[in-house]
């Protein structure tokens, strides 16, 4: 099965507060492929979060990245102060008796 999936959204509060939401992803037979940009701007910081990632079978790897932006005055545009990233990888699987896809057991304890 094939999928694909894009997002883009726009929201405001009011003059000050902007939140962005834009979305890519695709789905073949065991990779699944992501990336997104979310950016949050209030009146003198903007904050731009960027991901990047791929899922093969249970796991997931992949990039984050943080921008911050300033600006001195309303009237000014926003300037790049600095950036911070990361790599990430997860795995997703739960190992039991019985295999990979076994969900783990949640028996009640005795205190």
């Amino acid at each position: 099965m094939i999928g694909f999936n894009l997002e883009d959204s726009l929201g405001t509060s009011n003059e000050n507060f902007l939140k962005s939401i834009r979305a890519v992803s695709l789905s073949i037979p065991i990779v699944d492929l992501h990336y997104s940009e979310k950016t949050t701007s209030y009146a003198a910081i903007k904050i731009k979060e960027s991901t990047i990632e791929a899922s093969i079978l249970y796991v997931q790897i992949g990039y984050k990245q943080y921008e911050i932006f300033l600006r001195r005055s309303l009237g000014e545009d926003f300037q790049s102060y600095g950036k911070a990233a990361y790599p990430m990888i997860t795995l997703t699987a739960y190992f039991g008796s019985r295999g990979v896809s076994e969900q783990p057991s949640r028996e009640p304890k005795n205190p």
